[in-house]
């Protein structure tokens, strides 16, 4: 009874009637005074399409007056091919306040949409994000709590609204023996004690959600922003990694399901190629294990993105077949490579010669495919942290064949440091061509200079970097994924100047990757469990912070656009995670 309770009053929504698109909208509460950044989204609902064109929601922000204008959106028409007669529905939502919904159907002046404060305190508390929720666990120590940021977020977010419920400690140890054998590595220390960690906590936190942490408050500069958003996929789909091509298509990879979608984020127009297989490929490839958790298609993968910069060529990461797929714009026909060793290509990049440069995530390699000389592949061995690491690697294969004949992960020893799973991950290209790379569970990054393969180790002063950029001077930009910072680290110098996260509570955010806009000096960064963007003025260090609609808004990877506007993805997986249990595409104009 207390389950339904709690979602109940999650999802109630007030619905205010039935109405008209508006061109001016006013947001007030019960007694009628103005409410300001208010977070007004307007979501579309079409009777019938355009071929191959996707559905859209537009999110404002409500003024110091309680205004908010779609006129723009109304009267151009093309960004979500709105008609006269076109159904559609507002939502208002402030924290502190039930969401309001007011439905439409046709164009009039102006709408008044009440909100009524919410006094239930469970339902306040699940109005919180996820790094609210994972900030309010009691953890034995700040190293396990690091340990299960790293290894217990890679797919969704931890403390969302359907893992913050009350479960029993057997009932987490399923979860967690789940996540094992999906490739997480957890500790077999931190595998003993998680579960009843999480078993008291989220009891505590449900029956006492006035312990859950305060958010940080809407800023005033919200007012002037604007968020889009395509939804994409279906409720299987992955949307794991998007890239900006030069010519400004946006190219999105389903991973699961091994598609790639072409998306004008101008009309909303998109199309959808299928990776090929080879024949003889078996289903779920050397790492099949993932098949059970998550069907989807099975025979490939897409997992990251990258653009040749001679001939515009996409290349994409398959971590399950262990190739590289090339996609020809032109043609819209597709090549592949195989790589010869190692396991789980994962990020791509490409340098100013034509060279692909991936990282191989679970066999401790960085590859490279020569355009130029017939396409060979090269692969650099990075270094094992001792001996024992070394040796584990050699024995992944042996291993994976054991996993595909029916033995489980989850009964390996695991130790703290994941000893055998250094992790390269995140992957880029400086100016000068050399080629930087990130380590998550080694806490190191790394170099290798192309032209003499040599290799160089650099120990981070934080807990898990992820993703990294180069600037235009050269310095690199890595998340410090555990630790809810960034960090700038100088070539030069060996140095690291590390900034704290803009998020209320503070030190709860897992950045996944991060994105530089040179023109603009900002450094982007994924607001991957608070359901946000949040970028950094390089020159000041001012932070903005940039709410998302959605709950449970996962997001991975972000490309810049050349007017400033920021695209990126939810791409929990499995996707339900996220409220409307749809992956969007999202594009946020930051506005002045």
């Amino acid at each position: 009874m207390g389950v339904i309770k709690v979602i109940s009053s999650f999802i109630f929504l007030m619905v205010v009637g039935t109405s008209a698109f508006s061109k001016h909208i006013q947001v007030t509460d019960s007694d009628g005074m103005p409410l300001s950044k208010v977070m007004v989204t307007l979501d579309v609902i079409h009777t019938s399409l355009p071929e191959n064109r996707l559905p859209v929601t537009v999110t404002r922000f409500s003024d110091l007056g309680g205004f908010v204008s779609f006129d723009s959106i109304i009267n151009q028409g093309s960004a979500s091919a709105l008609k006269q007669d076109t159904k559609g529905r507002y939502r208002a939502r402030s924290y502190g306040y039930q969401d309001a919904i007011v439905n439409v159907a046709t164009i009039t002046d102006e709408i008044k949409i009440t909100m009524v404060k919410e006094l239930d305190p469970l339902a306040l508390a699940f109005s919180k994000p996820a790094n609210s929720w994972v900030e309010g666990i009691n953890f034995p120590n700040d190293e396990i709590k690091k340990h299960f940021l790293t290894q217990c977020t890679y797919c969704h977010q931890q403390g969302s609204q359907f893992t913050r419920i009350h479960r029993t400690e057997e009932e987490w140890r399923t979860v967690v023996q789940r996540m094992i054998n999906y490739g997480s590595h957890l500790s077999s220390h931190s595998q003993e004690i998680i579960p009843k960690v999480l078993a008291e906590n989220y009891k505590r936190l449900n029956g006492n959600p006035e312990m859950v942490p305060a958010v940080r408050h809407w800023d005033d500069y919200l007012v002037n922003s604007e968020v889009i958003e395509w939804k994409i996929g279906d409720s299987q789909s992955n949307m794991h990694d998007l890239l900006l091509s030069t010519d400004g298509v946006t190219y999105v990879g389903d991973d699961l399901n091994g598609r790639l979608y072409k998306l004008d984020v101008k009309t909303g127009h998109t199309e959808v190629f299928d990776l090929p297989y080879v024949k003889g490929d078996e289903k779920g490839g050397p790492l099949g294990f993932d098949i059970d958790v998550f069907p989807g298609q099975g025979y490939v993968r897409l997992h990251s993105l990258a653009e040749s910069k001679v001939d515009g060529h996409i290349f994409t990461t398959d971590p399950r077949q262990n190739r590289i797929h090339e996609f020809n714009p032109d043609t819209k026909e597709f090549s592949w490579h195989q790589i010869p060793d190692g396991f789980f290509p994962h990020t791509i990049r490409t340098d100013s010669k034509d060279r692909v440069w991936f990282t191989m995530a679970a066999s401790n390699h960085i590859g490279m495919i020569d355009r130029h000389n017939s396409n060979e592949i090269t692969m650099y061995e990075l270094p094992s942290r001792s001996f024992m690491e070394w040796l584990q690697i050699k024995l992944l294969s042996p291993v994976i064949t054991l996993a595909e004949n029916g033995f489980s992960l989850s009964s390996l020893p695991i130790s703290e440091d994941s000893e055998g799973f250094p992790f390269p991950y995140g992957i880029d290209i400086s100016p000068d061509g050399t080629v930087w790379f990130a380590r998550l569970h080694a806490n190191d990054i790394g170099s290798i200079n192309p032209d003499t393969g040599e290799i160089k180790l650099y120990k981070t002063p934080f807990t898990g970097p992820r993703r990294m950029r180069a600037d235009e001077d050269g310095y690199i930009w890595v998340t410090a994924y555990a630790d809810s910072k960034i960090a700038k680290f100088s070539p030069s110098t060996s140095e690291f100047e590390i900034f704290e996260l803009p998020v209320i509570p503070v030190g709860s955010e897992i950045p996944y990757a991060l994105n530089i806009d040179h023109k603009r000096h900002l450094v982007w960064v994924t607001g991957t469990s608070s359901d946000s963007l949040m970028s950094m003025d390089m020159i000041t260090k001012e932070w903005r912070v940039y709410p998302l609609p959605r709950k449970g808004s996962y997001t991975r990877e972000l490309e810049i656009m050349n007017d400033g506007s920021v695209l990126t993805s939810t791409s929990s997986m499995p996707a339900w995670h996220e409220e409307g249990m749809l992956p969007t595409v999202i594009r946020l104009k930051p506005g002045s």
